[in-house]
């Protein structure tokens, strides 16, 4: 009888390694988190991702030189290829209320129709560093070599994006997304870790929006300041499946990002209208995903995604 109770005590502990099993994976986002899992799969361990570039262009639609901020990030996308996402914060900060406000020029025939300043951005800013200017940008929100702030003005994304355009990233990052029955935007996240990471790190998902037609002001070398009328505002942050500052993947006990760890979440967002807001087109929504490290926020890996219509 002894042996057979130390050959059973035996096997279940075997069964226990084996299936590496793991406490319950706590929701710390009940308001959006509708499912979430995780476990270490090291045979299915797939090839690091190249890393893609992350770029916060920070604008505001009183802004003269906003405009020449979205064609370098423009220009960027296209010099590199798949290895550049952005997002265009129009933050809801009150220091910065005399570039972001929504235009009200009557007198001149230009009123914006909506107000693409978000609460997120506003913290956002809060947390990384509030520009006096626009615009202005994170990379990467990376507080580079040389500088005191993470913002950086738009004469130097380009080297900023080389010099973080050169190497493969320790967490691949996939989104698929659907609609539900209820009409909410689903986004199934996969993170699949390629390296062991020390630390604490964070998952953002923010929801993008192309082709907002709205008035823009501008410059014009010849008179000046003045206003578009049917500007493109693009990759305009809408709203964030996550916490605006990231939902902590590691946040559960014991649950450490070795090679191989595998975390699911599903996220459901409702697309409500707001009053003053664009209504959110399905033809130009997208998503933006980025890991980051805890204490000093470098984004470690971004992907772009289009959302199902």
């Amino acid at each position: 009888m002894k042996n057979m109770l130390l050959l059973t005590l035996a096997a279940a502990c075997f069964l226990f390694v084996a299936c590496e099993e793991e406490p319950p994976y706590i929701n710390y986002t009940p308001n959006t988190v509708t499912y979430e899992t995780t476990f270490v799969d090291v045979a299915g361990l797939p090839a690091p991702q190249l890393r893609e570039v992350l770029v916060e262009d920070i604008s505001g639609v009183r802004c003269v030189n906003c405009p020449d901020a979205a064609v370098i990030i423009k220009r960027l996308k296209a010099d590199f290829a798949g290895r550049v996402n952005s997002i265009t914060i129009y933050p809801n900060t009150s220091s910065l209320n005399s570039l972001t406000l929504p235009v009200n020029k009557p007198d001149k025939g230009f009123v914006s129709k909506y107000d693409l300043r978000t609460d997120a951005g506003g913290q956002m800013l809060a947390t990384l560093g509030t520009p006096n200017s626009l615009p202005n940008g994170y990379v990467n929100r990376k507080l580079f070599a040389g500088k005191t702030d993470r913002f950086i003005d738009r004469t130097e994304w380009a080297a900023k994006v080389t010099s973080e355009n050169d190497s493969v990233t320790p967490v691949n990052i996939y989104v698929r997304t659907s609609y539900g029955a209820d009409g909410k935007l689903n986004a199934d996240l996969e993170l699949r870790f390629t390296e062991d990471l020390s630390g604490d790190y964070y998952i953002s998902m923010a929801l993008i929006q192309d082709s907002i037609i709205d008035v823009q002001e501008t410059t014009d070398p010849n008179i000046g300041a003045t206003y578009i009328a049917d500007y493109p505002h693009m990759h305009v942050l809408r709203k964030m499946f996550t916490s605006n500052l990231g939902d902590k993947i590691n946040a559960t006990p014991n649950i450490t990002l070795v090679k191989g760890r595998v975390v699911e979440k599903r996220y459901s967002l409702e697309l409500t209208p707001e009053a003053g807001k664009a209504p959110y087109d399905k033809k130009h929504l997208g998503i933006v995903a980025f890991v980051h490290r805890g204490g000093d926020n470098v984004v470690v890996q971004s992907k772009e995604f289009e959302v199902a219509e």
